[in-house]
This record gives structure tokens, sequence and C-alpha cells, in this order.
């Protein structure tokens, strides 16, 4: 089986590549275990926004009289974001080092902006006010 990232970020070594492991392949399985600890923050946010009465919670902005649970549930969810950004550009800066390596970059790039829109890395996380 070769050595590409397949849609969900999991990687298959064949024998070819057990000598010449490419470090890409670590890169790209961190940032999709980031994605996903921010999905799960960002769902948790979402849940508790949902619960707070209109006049305690502005959608724009989280306000002083909100919820300090949701206040930490904002702050979760832009840590964790921060933390894919930083892994995000480990791949950004990378080089693979085989064609198979280089080849899932692609696949894995792809597979990110079908998912999330926007492409690894996330340059702009204006949408949050901390």
């Amino acid at each position: 089986m070769p050595a590409i990232a397949k849609a969900g970020g999991d990687v298959h070594l064949d024998a070819e590549d057990r000598h010449t492991i490419d470090p890409i392949f670590s890169a790209i399985k961190r940032h999709k275990a980031a994605m996903d600890r921010f999905d799960i923050a960002l769902r948790a946010l979402v849940a508790l926004e949902e619960l707070q009465p209109a006049e305690r919670y502005d959608s724009r902005s989280i306000v002083p009289t909100a919820d300090p649970q949701l206040i930490g549930a904002g702050r979760n969810a832009v840590a964790a974001m921060k933390a894919a950004q930083v892994l995000g550009a480990v791949i950004l800066k990378a080089e693979p080092t085989t064609p198979r390596g280089a080849a899932a970059v692609r696949q894995y790039m792809a597979h990110h902006v079908k998912r999330y829109g926007a492409p690894v890395g996330f340059p702009n996380t204006q949408w949050f006010n901390e």
C-alpha cells in the first residue's frame, strides 16, 4: 500500500518507506489531531452559546456578563485554534523528503480545504474575540 495521507489524514507505509520515513507524515498527523481538538472545543463553545439568555450574550463577542463557563469555553477554542495554526505552519514550512510525502501534503491540503473551507494554517483568526 503506498504511503499517502488518505482523506482523514491516516498514513500507511509500504516496505520501501519503512527505511525512509518522511517527517511530513508526522506533521500531518499532529495537525490533524490539533484540528480534532479544535473541533471539540468549538462544539463545546457553540453548545454553551445556545444555552445563553439573549441579554447575557452578544453573538459578535463574549460580553463581560456572560457565563464564566462560556468565557472559558471561548478561551479553550482560541487556544486550540492557535495550536492548530502553529502545527499548520510546520506543514507549510516543511519540505517533504520523498515523492510520497509530497503527494501526502497535496492530498491533506485538499482534504483540509474541503472540510474546513480554508487552507491549513488559517492565517486569520480575527473572528475570535479574546
